[in-house]
């Protein structure tokens, strides 16, 4: 049998071991793959629910936002998102909560 990811957790979940969610994920394309049988390859079924998160699938979705990079413009509206945020909250008896927004009265 093929050393493949997926494999290991198929046996725990066979032996009545409690998986994770990414590890039930995992054996589930082990068991549809067949234990890897023919190699570690990509099943080439992009309909299935769980492909995005397959072990050796290949999923343009994920790829481009791993190489995805903020502009400094992006950063910058970041961080003063992050400040005014922080400037939001007050301490009030040691905990901190945030403002309520102050309604004012219109005549």
């Amino acid at each position: 049998m093929i050393n493949a990811r997926g494999n290991k957790e198929l046996k725990k979940h066979l032996s009545g071991e409690k998986l994770t969610q990414r590890q039930m994920i995992l054996a589930k394309c082990a068991e549809c793959m067949n234990y890897y049988a023919d190699g570690k390859i990509d099943c080439e079924i992009p309909g299935c629910p769980p492909y995005p998160l397959s072990a050796y699938g290949k999923h343009p979705v994920f790829k481009s936002r791993a190489s995805h990079t903020m502009s400094v413009e992006q950063l910058k509206r970041l961080a003063r998102g992050r400040i005014r945020a922080k400037a939001n909250k007050v301490r009030l008896d040691g905990q901190e909560q945030e403002k309520q927004p102050q309604i004012q009265d219109q005549p």
